[in-house]
């Protein structure tokens, strides 16, 4: 820890120096003040005086208005770059509808994997029926389901409601 220590000659400084800025700060008052101590050097008046009446008015005050002045930053500039352009990647070729204008691809299968017929590639219908009228668990259209069939899964299709608008 270090300490400071007054030497006579920093105190002589600092001395002179509060002299010095007393002066400076002091000097126009003692201008202005001689104008006003000087006495009247006018002839007295031999009549005599009447003194009126003293009226003693409120000092009148005026205050100067506050303003403020707002505070400046520097900020430095904004520098953007010029947006750089994105190169254009061409546009994949899209291919061609590959359904003809009646709706089947060129191996005759329907957008939805049907063919003309109605049946799919493993041949059932939209119903889920084959050519001869059975599901893949072999339950029937109508009459005798299979014998090799899965009889809870024919239960359950016959059970389901109807899918269609009407209800039936």
């Amino acid at each position: 820890m270090s300490h400071w220590r007054r030497s006579p000659r920093t105190v002589r400084q600092s001395v002179l120096l509060a002299a010095v800025a007393g002066t400076v700060v002091l000097a126009p008052a003692a201008l202005v003040i001689p104008a006003f101590a000087t006495p009247d050097q006018s002839p007295a008046t031999t009549a005599p005086v009447t003194i009126a009446p003293v009226t003693t008015a409120p000092p009148v005050t005026t205050v100067p208005p506050v303003t403020t002045t707002p505070t400046v930053t520097s900020v430095p500039p904004v520098t953007t770059e010029p947006p750089v352009p994105t190169p254009s990647i061409p546009k994949p070729v899209e291919p061609e509808d590959p359904y003809g204008p009646d709706g089947f691809d060129v191996r005759g299968y329907d957008r939805w994997g049907y063919d003309r017929w109605g049946y799919d590639r493993w041949g059932y219908d939209r119903q889920g029926y084959d050519e001869r009228g059975y599901t893949s668990q072999g339950c029937a259209r109508s009459g005798e389901d299979r014998p090799d069939a899965d009889k809870l899964a024919c239960e359950q299709r016959r059970a389901r409601p109807s899918t269609g608008s009407a209800g039936s």
